[in-house]
Order: structure tokens, then C-alpha cells, then sequence
């Protein structure tokens, strides 16, 4: 019996999406919500904005990182007509990445100033970008020809370029921590504008003719 090929890859996706989601919820779980009574007067409130704004901070970095790797996932497995077991393990490997995000965004936030804790941080979100680009080039591949993608140079060409922008950030910011930690922190802004001028650059209706 041939299984349901629709099925199987709306499996793909509903397994992916309920991974992403999971590993996005847990970013606010890990930070606690603080007992008042320990934060007293003018120097209480300094001590809990010093501890509570760094894992604020990275909190919202993560999630957004998270929310940009969701929505391209979103939007390439969108394309697939078919799949592949290699497919599937690639995939795997980018949800390793996701899932991995709690536990280093944790880590990062409770030694906001560490170069180590940063790097592991870095490197996370590095390698997620990676896999996430060889998952565009896997899917859009013309000799593979799984997807509605396959042979479109333009859509290859634009997802390529979009999934390498938060790992060439976040390599970037990683560099300059080392001169400027503060700099480095709000290094990964420059991903949204970066984006948005990609798809200045690839408008969608020029990318399907």
C-alpha cells in the first residue's frame, strides 16, 4: 500500500511546528518571576532591573531569532510535493538547533558579560542558520525536484541569501563582543533590515514568472 503523500508531509510540518513552538514557550519559562519582598527601595529595584533586564533582553532576541526561522520554515515546506529520508534528517538537525535555543538563551542571560556563555549562545543560533540553509538548498534543489521550487533560480537565489542572514549577523555580533559587549548585544537588529531589503531586492511577483 502507497502511503498518503500529502499526509506524510503535513506530518513533517505539524511534527516541526510543535517542536518550534514548544522551544518557543519554554524561553519564558526559564525566567522566573522575581519575589518583590527582595527588592525593597531605590537599591532593590537597581538590583532587580540589573538581574531582570539581560534575560529580558535575550529573551526577546531568541524568540524573535526563533519567530524568523518559523516563518521561513513555514513558507519553504510550503513548496514540497514530495520528501525524502534525507530530507527528514536535515530537518531533524535544524530542530536540534531550535530545541538547543532555551537551554543557551538561559545560559546567556544569567552570564550576560561572559564571552562563553555569548559564544555558545553565537554559535547556537550559527548553527541553526546553517542547517536551515542547507534545508533551503535541499528543498529547491533541481536534481532532487521535491518541491515546486525546484529550478527556480530566483527563489533559490532569495532563500539562500535570507537564510544565511542571522548566522552572518550573529558571526558578525560575535566579533564585535570582543571589542564592545553592549554593540555586539543589539548586533542582531540589523537582521530585519537586511531582510527587508532582500525582498526589495527579490519582490515575490518577479520571482514566479
Amino acid at each position: 500500500m502507497i502511503p498518503n503523500l500529502k499526509l506524510q508531509i503535513d506530518r513533517l510540518v505539524f511534527f516541526s511546528d510543535a517542536v518550534i513552538a514548544i522551544a518557543i514557550t519554554l524561553l519564558i519559562i526559564e525566567i522566573k518571576a522575581p519575589h518583590l519582598s527582595e527588592y525593597t527601595g531605590n537599591e532593590g529595584l537597581e538590583k532587580l532591573y540589573h538581574e531582570y533586564a539581560p534575560k529580558f533582553v535575550s529573551f526577546l532576541i531568541s524568540f524573535f531569532v526563533i519567530a524568523i526561522y518559523w516563518k521561513a520554515h513555514h513558507n519553504l515546506f510550503g513548496y514540497l510535493t514530495s520528501f525524502t529520508d534525507q530530507l527528514i534528517w536535515i530537518n531533524i538537525l535544524f530542530l536540534l538547533g531550535i530545541v538547543l535555543m532555551p537551554f543557551s538563551s538561559a545560559f546567556y542571560s544569567e552570564n550576560y558579560a561572559s564571552s562563553i556563555a555569548y559564544t555558545t549562545y553565537c554559535l547556537n543560533i550559527i548553527f541553526t542558520g546553517i542547517i536551515n540553509c542547507w534545508l533551503v538548498r535541499y528543498i529547491s534543489s533541481s536534481k532532487r525536484n521535491i518541491s515546486s521550487l525546484s529550478g527556480n533560480h530566483k527563489w533559490t537565489t532569495y532563500y539562500t541569501l535570507r537564510s544565511v542572514v542571522a548566522p552572518l549577523v550573529f558571526a558578525i555580533s560575535l566579533l564585535i563582543s570582543f571589542y564592545s559587549i553592549v554593540l555586539s548585544r543589539f548586533a542582531f537588529i540589523l537582521i530585519f533590515p537586511i531582510i527587508y531589503l532582500l525582498g526589495k531586492f527579490f519582490p515575490k511577483e518577479k520571482m514566479v514568472e
